[in-house]
């Protein structure tokens, strides 16, 4: 019996497959690339419109988007740990639509010494989309909300609960579980609409990822197993529609696509070596060479019109801030 992508990512986590394949880690490569998105939004975040700055201390707001069991979570809490002695409070918020996910993830943070602080932030539900808890570990200066939203949600409503952030996360190819295009587009404009800085995404390349998969079902949408009871849809991307999906939608720049990775992620995540190897080559690979070698691009993409100014492509409204 053919399990829905839901169903299929809930028993990915639940059976602790997902962290043992990835170690519960991020590459070396995630890792210095979030932690210059998140470097370089400080050193801007004084220009940024809004309330997000508080009088006594900085809280620095990032969206982590398919945020699943947190595999980001520790290098996150490396990063928070650095900027305890600046006075800057790091908020994560964690979006999901993997219940399973979440509440590894909350148990996750319990192990890490974080504790409920519902008075930190009213939880809400709208819809489909419920904010499920908020912990906080104020040693670490660090608190993290937990969103659950649904592939079929209201992305205005989403936005609305997510709220304004300065950075975001939409990491290791998140965007190619969701199967319609438009949908795709919707969200990443969705999450450009909310963020004043840059949000950082890596999505798998068509050239290098599930070859034989493509040949079968002669497209760059697949179908990719795990096990017998695990099932995963996934969109392959080509660098030229990365371009065209940014080009589409007014208001957006983009930095110059590059290599998020080389090797195969559970070869990175199981050896060190390869590991660093993958770093090296992937930071200094020329761009001519990243569409034929990457095995996942890695971009930034942020919103450059103004607040008051609705953002639009060619198809759809993106202003989902108001």
């Amino acid at each position: 019996m053919k399990r829905s992508m839901l169903d299929s990512y809930g028993k990915y986590f639940e059976t602790g497959i997902y962290s043992e394949r990835y170690n519960d880690d991020v590459s070396m490569r995630a890792y210095h690339a979030v932690r210059r998105l998140i470097y370089n939004t400080l050193g801007t975040v004084q220009s940024l419109t809004g309330t997000l700055v508080t009088t006594n201390n900085l809280v620095l707001k990032i969206v982590d988007y398919g945020c699943g069991n947190g595999r980001y979570f520790h290098m996150l809490k490396s990063i928070a740990n650095s900027l305890k002695n600046m006075s800057i409070t790091l908020e994560v918020t964690g979006v999901d639509p993997i219940i399973e996910g979440l509440s590894a993830y909350k148990r996750k943070l319990l192990r890490c010494g974080f504790l409920e602080s519902g008075d930190v932030l009213l939880h809400s539900e709208v819809g489909s989309v419920q904010e499920l808890s908020v912990m906080e570990n104020q040693n670490l200066n660090m608190r993290v909300r937990l969103i659950k939203n649904s592939i079929s949600s209201d992305l205005k409503v989403e936005a609305r609960i997510i709220g304004k952030q300065h950075c975001g996360l939409c990491m290791f190819g998140v965007l190619s579980h969701i199967e319609a295009r438009k949908r795709r587009q919707d969200a990443m404009c969705m999450l450009c609409t909310i963020v004043e800085g840059s949000t950082l995404y890596s999505l798998p390349n068509a050239a290098r990822c599930f070859i034989e998969e493509q040949k079968f079902f002669g497209s760059r949408d697949i179908v990719y197993s795990r096990n017998e009871e695990i099932s995963l849809p996934y969109h392959l991307y080509t660098k030229d529609e990365i371009e065209a999906d940014i080009r589409s939608f007014h208001g957006f720049s983009a930095s110059g696509i590059c290599s998020a990775s080389v090797f195969d992620e559970t070869m990175i995540m199981s050896n060190t070596l390869v590991n660093m190897l993958d770093f090296f080559i992937s930071e200094h690979m020329p761009f001519f060479c990243v569409e034929y070698f990457s095995k996942y691009f890695l971009f930034e993409v942020a919103r450059i019109a103004e607040d008051n100014v609705m953002l639009e492509c060619e198809e759809t409204s993106c202003d989902y801030s108001k």
